[in-house]
């Protein structure tokens, strides 16, 4: 059975460090990119089961990242992280959507639980 991979992104580096280094206790696979834009050439070169996107990010933002991602790879899996439930986006081209602050441990059972299967 292949470890499940995911790419997080998000602009706060500490927290990215954070859910990388508590996922891979369980075996997933992370990758990591810190704006929009950086997050498609990542998803490209790693081909990620699952993005976990936060939105508000400087230069690129969340939702620049994912209409680039959806465009080429439109099956993608990809669940919102967001501190601002507020902030505007296209709520059905993601899979599922979290608001900030959230328990890793239950973020890791529903990852786990998506790819059962794999």
């Amino acid at each position: 059975m292949n470890p499940i991979s995911v790419l997080i992104v998000d602009d706060e580096k500490e927290l990215l460090h954070t859910y990388a280094e508590y996922f891979s206790l369980y075996g997933i696979k992370t990758s990591m990119a810190y704006d929009g834009c950086n997050a498609l050439t990542t998803y490209e070169e790693v081909k990620p089961d699952l993005v976990l996107m936060d939105l508000n990010m400087p230069k690129y933002d969340g939702n620049y990242a994912i209409e680039k991602i959806k465009e080429k790879y439109a099956h993608s899996k990809i669940f919102v992280i967001t501190g601002n439930p507020d902030y505007k986006f296209n709520k059905n081209t993601v899979n599922r959507i979290f608001i900030k602050p959230l328990k890793l441990k239950n973020l890791k059972e529903i990852i786990i639980n998506e790819f059962k299967t794999k």
